[in-house]
């Protein structure tokens, strides 16, 4: 009686690699999955931006009423016509970008004078949201717009 034998191919003619079929299921794969974390990193990526400039903003506004408690001088905040923010004429090292306009208790204004006992609570606008420090207090406050 034989033996039943599977006939042994030399090594080069061996199939190696996937078929296209398997590369473009693979790929498939990976496109839903980006599509599905998309939206979720975009948003973690905004919410970062926006986080930096509430920092910068917060630093800024203290600095100044910081610095004019200290020398009892008053610092100017001024928003130019490129939108950029200005400390004292002066354009600030980091610009804060994305400002529409600057508001002092819920009025609009060209500037914001920081007194060293300033009793008011400053508004910066931006597109989708509105930034309030109390200078008095310190306080923050961020509001979707």
């Amino acid at each position: 009686m034989e033996k039943a034998t599977t006939p042994i191919l030399p090594r080069g003619n061996r199939n190696k690699g996937f078929t296209l079929m398997e590369l473009m299921v693979v790929m498939i794969i990976i496109a839903v999955m980006g599509a599905i974390v998309y939206p979720s990193f975009k948003r973690g990526m905004e919410s970062i931006k926006r986080q930096k400039q509430e920092a910068a903003l917060e630093l800024l506004f203290k600095r100044a009423l910081v610095y004019s408690r200290f020398d009892s001088k008053a610092r100017i905040i001024s928003l130019d016509e490129n939108g950029n923010l200005l400390l004292n004429g002066k354009k600030l090292k980091k610009n804060i970008k994305g400002i529409k306009e600057l508001r002092v208790d819920d009025k609009k204004v060209n500037s914001i004078a920081v007194l060293p006992a300033s009793f008011f609570t400053v508004q910066v606008v931006f597109d989708r949201y509105l930034y309030s420090i109390d200078l008095y207090s310190g306080e923050t406050e961020v509001k979707e717009e």
